[in-house]
């Protein structure tokens, strides 16, 4: 009982259509970090081996985490503690489009998918003809010390406009919580 296992790092109030401080699709807990930090990199071991077995991914096993550094630059906007999960309380009325969030609930193929990205190279004129490339040191969408950023031209088989989804309607006092790998809006 001496350890927290959770906290609240935010409160939300957003009125309904509120455009200030609107993200785009995006996963919070840093961005090359992931594939830099050898704690991080050992979250989704079974993505990295190959073959079938990243479907042995399991998104809500925190234990290999608890080692994962996300915030190898210090940034201001990151989070350096242990977050298993992420959460907020409303403050507000708002519900599904109505600026409150959005996920990709696909949370095990979308992470496979985002975490082998970096490896291949797409023909933009023909989405099927992917490419092994294992000499860039481009990772689409990230940039140190930020979020892991998700569009239709970086990660474009995600079709992010059609598989996101909104939250449910919240009042005043609903809490709720994602797991922080998944995908923001």
């Amino acid at each position: 009982m001496s350890t927290p296992i959770s906290y609240f790092d935010r409160l939300r109030i957003r009125q309904p259509g509120d455009a200030k401080f609107t993200l785009g699709p995006h996963i919070d807990g840093g961005s090359v970090e992931r594939w830099e930090d050898e704690g991080f990199r050992s979250v989704f071991g079974n993505i990295f081996k190959g073959g079938s077995v990243w479907a042995l991914h399991d998104p809500y096993d925190a234990s290999p985490r608890l080692n994962a550094k996300q915030d190898l630059y210090h940034s201001p906007n990151a989070c350096s503690i242990f977050r298993p999960w992420q959460g907020w309380t409303s403050l507000s009325f708002t519900g599904p489009d109505q600026g409150t969030l959005r996920v990709l609930p696909m949370l095990k193929l979308a992470t496979a998918y985002i975490m082998l990205r970096p490896f291949f190279r797409i023909n933009p004129r023909d989405m099927d003809d992917w490419n092994l490339d294992l000499d860039s040191p481009i990772f689409p969408g990230s940039s140190i010390g930020k979020t892991q950023e998700l569009t239709e031209k970086t990660h474009p088989h995600l079709q992010l406009d059609r598989s996101m989804i909104s939250i449910p309607h919240v009042a005043p006092g609903d809490q709720v919580y994602c797991e922080p790998y998944s995908c923001w809006l």
